[in-house]
């Protein structure tokens, strides 16, 4: 596979577990911080390379990578540190000097687990923080692009990530062709925006042209200009929240002739549109990258449950796929003008009731073994959130309304949240949650047998994560097939 083991790679980052590694580019480097680790009493993995070592350690958290330009002003060391999105040659690669990469120091079946607070003061390490959200809202006033969206506005001024960089570039240049900008102009604003997000500049310089093939019409109509309109995410988890949700069916056609019939409950759908929800607003984009791993994760349901949820939401028109993205073909969605419109206004007004949705996958009973099918179900954690969230106790018939499943399915979930006195009953009329402790709900999922299912789960998805990442390279190799 790999010729003769010519060429053998290892990717850092939270794919392998925060795998962070330190390369030390000289002898006089390599031997500094060999001393600086054992002197520490900290034992990384350490490879021979053809100028220096490498450090091999498992971070607590993901850390941000170093470059050796920046690594040497700060330490005065001819070393970076290596440790997202990118990878290392690793033993017994043959280094093209003919140097053959060898171990010169690995104990145990992991590199050990170094935290943080163990490197930080000697090594230039700081935690990779991921921004979420828009820091701050683009400032309309003073802005020479203020004719523009603000989604094509945030790009010229932040870029965009990978996935959905090709499409936000293909849009400010539609965006600044029928503002008036020439082609030229739009070649010296976005030519650095682009290769700033990873485009190549052959590939910018294609899509402005294609974009000023012919007119094009400008995103933000005149008398919206200077409006700053409430994110997709948040109109979306509008809808959901006063969304009836209907155990959903949809059966796709293949052009072989055959068909395929997906079905989920209400629950699951809903769930998987919250998941959704969270995938859209970690992007902060209009087309946001939805894997059938991570949808199933932050619903708590496995992957093939996630992907028939997709379909229906996809069939019934609450989501659109847009594509895949360029390098892992993740699958890529928006929300419909049908899930947008209701929520299409110029205010966050009512956005503060979205809870369940905005805080898909922090809140820290959603996301516990105890809501395993085969313990209390999704069903179960709707109705103890309910009781939850709720200021009084109340009725089964309350319950029934306010999260709409059938009386009976309130019925049975109540008995056995009772049973596990997760809930207690007044008067044998109202209903109200006793609030557990984690160390409780574990109990909870032991008895019932679902403890760990999650972490289970997650083990078995970061597996398919490095197989999908390690065909997706040997494809760009040319020594893997689709098939």
């Amino acid at each position: 596979m790999f010729e003769g083991r010519k060429y053998i790679i290892v990717i850092v980052g939270a794919i392998s577990g925060n795998l962070t590694i330190l390369d030390a580019d000289s002898p006089e480097a390599a031997e500094y911080y060999k001393r600086e680790f054992e002197r520490r009493g900290l034992k990384p993995w350490v490879v021979s390379t053809n100028r220096g070592l490498h450090f091999y350690w498992l971070s607590d958290v993901e850390l941000s990578n170093v470059p050796k330009p920046s690594f040497m002003q700060i330490t005065n060391q001819d070393a970076e540190i290596i440790a997202r999105v990118k990878y290392v040659l690793a033993p017994p690669s043959v280094h093209p000097s003919g140097v053959i990469y060898t171990w010169a120091y690995r104990d145990g079946p992991k590199p050990p687990r170094i935290p943080v607070s163990e490197l930080e003061g000697w090594l230039p390490v700081s935690p990779y923080k991921k921004s979420r959200r828009k820091p701050n809202p683009l400032p309309v006033t003073d802005d020479p692009f203020s004719c523009l969206s603000n989604a094509n506005r945030e790009f010229i001024h932040r870029g965009a990530q990978e996935g959905t960089r090709n499409n936000r570039l293909f849009s400010a240049a539609c965006d600044l062709q029928a503002n008036g900008f020439s082609l030229y102009e739009a070649r010296e604003i976005l030519l650095g925006a682009g290769v700033g997000c990873g485009l190549e500049k052959k590939e910018i310089l294609s899509t402005l042209n294609s974009a000023y093939s012919k007119e094009r019409e400008p995103a933000r109509k005149p008398e919206d200009a200077g409006v700053r309109r409430v994110p997709p995410f948040v109109r979306a988890a509008l809808w959901a929240r006063d969304h009836t949700w209907k155990r959903m069916e949809w059966t796709v056609n293949f052009p072989d002739g055959t068909w395929r019939r997906y079905a989920v409950t209400a629950q699951t759908a809903r769930a998987v549109f919250g998941a959704c929800i969270h995938r859209a607003e970690c992007d902060y984009s209009d087309v946001f990258r939805a894997t059938t791993r991570e949808v199933a994760e932050l619903a708590d349901v496995n992957r093939d449950t996630a992907n028939r949820a997709l379909q229906c939401l996809v069939g019934h028109g609450y989501l659109n796929r847009c594509g895949y993205a360029e390098f892992s073909h993740a699958g890529l969605y928006a929300f419909t003008r049908e899930v947008l419109q209701d929520g299409d206004s110029n205010t966050i007004t009512g956005s503060q009731s979205t809870v369940p949705f905005l805080q898909q996958g922090k809140h820290p009973y959603l996301t516990h073994d105890v809501w395993h099918r085969s313990a209390m179900a999704k069903s179960g954690k709707d109705i103890y959130l309910c009781l939850l969230e709720s200021p009084i106790p109340l009725t089964q018939s309350d319950i029934a309304t306010k999260i709409d499943p059938s009386s009976s399915t309130v019925s049975r979930r109540l008995r056995k949240l009772k049973q596990f006195g997760m809930v207690d009953q007044d008067d044998k009329v109202r209903w109200d949650t006793i609030i557990l402790m984690p160390e409780s709900l574990d109990n909870v999922a032991r008895a019932c047998g679902t403890l760990g299912a999650g972490q289970r789960r997650r083990d078995i998805h970061m597996q398919q994560r490095a197989i999908d990442v390690t065909v997706a390279i040997l494809r760009r190799m040319g020594k893997a097939t689709p098939g």
